[in-house]
C-alpha cells in the first residue's frame, strides 16, 4: 500500500512532537488547511510543498521515493525510534549506535 502525502506529513509532525495546530503555526498555515494535507483532501501546491520540506526532516528525493516504493515507508515504530535518537547527544548516539551493532541477527 502507498504512503501518502499526508500520512507522511503526519509521521513528520509526530517526529518533532508537535500538535497540528503548533505545526500549522510553524509552517503559516491555518490549522484547517493542514488538517486537509494530513487527511489527503488537498494537495499543497508547489510553493507551499516545498516549504513544509524544508521545514521538517523531510528530504524530497526521500519523499517522493516513499510514493515511488511504498514497502519503504516507515513504520510507528521506526518514526518513533528516529524521534528518540535525535533527542540524543552525540555520546548517547554513538553508544546506541554500538549496542544495536553488538545485537545478535
Amino acid at each position: 500500500m502507498e504512503t501518502t502525502f499526508g500520512e507522511y506529513l503526519l509521521a513528520a509532525i509526530q517526529m518533532r512532537n508537535l500538535s497540528q495546530k503548533e505545526a500549522a503555526r510553524i509552517l503559516n498555515l491555518s490549522p484547517q488547511t493542514l488538517n486537509n494535507y494530513i487527511l489527503n483532501k488537498r494537495t499543497p501546491d508547489l510553493y507551499t510543498l516545498s516549504h513544509i520540506l524544508e521545514v521538517f526532516p523531510l528530504e524530497a528525493d526521500s519523499f517522493f521515493s516513499h510514493h515511488k516504493n511504498a514497502h519503504h515507508a516507515c513504520t510507528q515504530d521506526e518514526v518513533e525510534l528516529l524521534r528518540i535518537y535525535r533527542e540524543l547527544d552525540p555520546r548517547q548516539r554513538k553508544f546506541i549506535l554500538l549496542m544495536l551493532k553488538e545485537l545478535p541477527k
